[in-house]
């Protein structure tokens, strides 16, 4: 009787453990879907996740945009605006 009941608290465990670090279908497809796909005719890759704020985003063009020779050189021209999703709770 004692094996059964060890056995049986194991799988519950086991199964909440499951559903609890396996994320649901409504949370990924609720961030991916800010995500505007003409966006994928002009850029190849970029930065995802949860980024903290002195971390660099990265972003891959699929076509050259200018010169090689101005590559990394600082441009006066906005390229890109950039604002939070959602405001960052505090761990703990």
């Amino acid at each position: 009787m004692k094996k059964i009941l060890i056995g049986v608290v194991a799988v519950a465990i086991a199964a909440v453990a499951v559903f609890y670090f396996i994320p649901s279908k409504s949370a990924k497809s609720s961030f991916n879907s800010a995500i505007n796909p003409a966006f994928g005719e002009y850029i190849s890759s970029y930065t995802a996740g949860v980024i903290g704020s002195g971390l660099t985003i990265r972003i891959a063009l699929s076509q050259d945009v200018v010169d090689s020779l101005a590559i990394g050189a600082p441009t006066s021209a906005k390229l890109f605006d950039f604002s939070p999703a959602v405001k960052a709770k505090p761990f703990g």
